[in-house]
């Protein structure tokens, strides 16, 4: 399935084509946590060399989609279920706060932007395009945080919410899902132009309730699981 999700990237120069298809084959299980991911075995696929593929895996690792680890190399991260589960609770309160004060400082022109994204999300949704709703779905995210003008919500929010790619970017969601989650984007764009922030931090934090379902948690008895009696 990786394969094909990767068919348009064939115009794409070598370094975005190395990086989308490792995203890519991670999100699609083709790459399971723990597997070291060859700089050579990539060079030869791509035709480049092993330099340029190392590129690409610095890049990947410096968002966290990768690890490098001492005399194995690049690795896809191997995260256990208690990080998982306050990694969550962390980028749950960030888009929170990033939703308040996005509304507080964005401009018109970037919430047609981030209308416009909508919109494709949308139809990408309809022709079940899942690797191109879930790549939208992302980049929608973090234009919401970029949009709150704070450096250091920013930065780490990159930082943790890639430590969550496949735990919230699952292909085997259902349609039923997706529906819902899509209508919560429609909505935080009506938000947005209402400059509603207190109902659109709510928004946003509600809406990490599917990776908490994701990683099999129920996020009413999140604190009930970690403090058992």
């Amino acid at each position: 399935m990786a394969e094909a999700a990767s068919a348009g990237l064939e115009s794409a120069r070598p370094f975005e084509r190395i990086v989308q298809t490792i995203r890519t084959r991670i999100l699609y299980g083709d790459y399971e946590p723990g597997r070291h991911v060859s700089e050579q075995q990539i060079a030869t696929e791509f035709g480049v060399s092993r330099t340029s593929v190392r590129g690409a895996m610095h890049f990947l690792c410096a968002e966290g989609v990768l690890s490098l680890v001492p005399n194995r190399g690049a690795v896809v991260p191997k995260y256990d279920r208690r990080l998982i589960e306050s990694t969550i609770e962390i980028v749950e309160y960030m888009e929170a706060a990033a939703g308040e004060l996005a509304c507080r400082r964005i401009g018109e022109e970037k919430v047609d932007w981030i209308d416009f994204l909508t919109g494709q999300m949308h139809a990408a949704f309809k022709c079940e395009q899942r690797l191109r709703y879930y790549q939208l779905n992302k980049q929608i995210h973090e234009e919401i945080v970029k949009s709150s003008g704070n450096s250091v919500l920013i930065g780490d929010y990159v930082k943790y919410n890639n430590r969550l790619y496949r735990t919230r970017f699952l292909p085997g969601d259902s349609q039923v899902i997706l529906a819902s989650a899509m209508e919560e984007h429609l909505r935080m764009v009506d938000l947005l132009r209402k400059r509603d922030g207190k109902a659109l931090g709510a928004l946003l934090s509600r809406h990490l309730s599917h990776a908490w379902r994701r990683a099999g948690i129920n996020p009413l008895h999140a604190d009930a699981a970690n403090n058992p009696g």
